[in-house]
């Protein structure tokens, strides 16, 4: 459900933040990632869906296959924001759930259900986008899987440290994700391995 949709004023939030995040990419096989590697999307789910708000809980997904880690993390992340649900679905029913899903978020039912779709995207790292996360331009609307390519570390690395120097309670749960083998040591929080 993460649109490449136009970035919010600075400090608004957003539907979907795409000056900051780049949404996952859809693949015609992305639902056999759970069935191909059910131990490390089993462990995924949990460690995105367990206990924590405010501060990003930061975890490491591996493989020897950078390539193969990010058709994973896409998966797992279109599976968190109801990008696959929603492609399933008739483009009638598809708005109507869409429209359901907008609802509970404004009502602010969303954080009591374990089962709403989540943002999730790609950190981008170009220059207008870290300038756009220096200026604290990104404020998550919803719980956030922020997927961050381990390759770019040495830009990304600022950002995670502002969002954990910004976060606290009462912002919803986020989750940085760093994909790929290089992921930073003391950054690397849980590490989940493909096999």
């Amino acid at each position: 459900m993460s649109p490449a949709a136009p970035a919010a004023p600075a400090g608004r939030v957003a539907r979907f933040d795409g000056l900051a995040l780049r949404p996952p990419a859809a693949a015609a096989d992305e639902a056999a990632w759970a069935t191909r590697q059910p131990a490390a999307w089993a462990a995924l789910q949990a460690w995105c869906r367990g206990a924590g708000q405010g501060r990003p809980a930061v975890a490491t997904l591996a493989a020897a296959d950078p390539a193969r880690a990010a058709a994973f993390a896409d998966a797992l992340a279109r599976d968190l924001d109801g990008g696959t649900r929603l492609d399933a679905l008739p483009r009638l029913a598809g708005w109507a759930w869409r429209a359901a899903v907008l609802w509970r978020d404004r009502r602010g039912a969303a954080a009591a259900d374990p089962a709403h779709p989540w943002d999730a995207g790609w950190v981008r790292s170009d220059p207008a986008a870290l300038a756009h996360w220096a200026a604290g331009g990104f404020r998550p609307r919803r719980a956030t899987l922020l997927l961050a390519d381990a390759g770019a570390a040495g830009a990304l690395r600022p950002v995670l440290d502002r969002l954990r120097r910004a976060g606290g309670a009462p912002a919803p749960a986020l989750r940085w994700l760093w994909v790929g083998e290089a992921g930073p040591a003391a950054d690397a929080g849980t590490r989940f391995t493909l096999l």
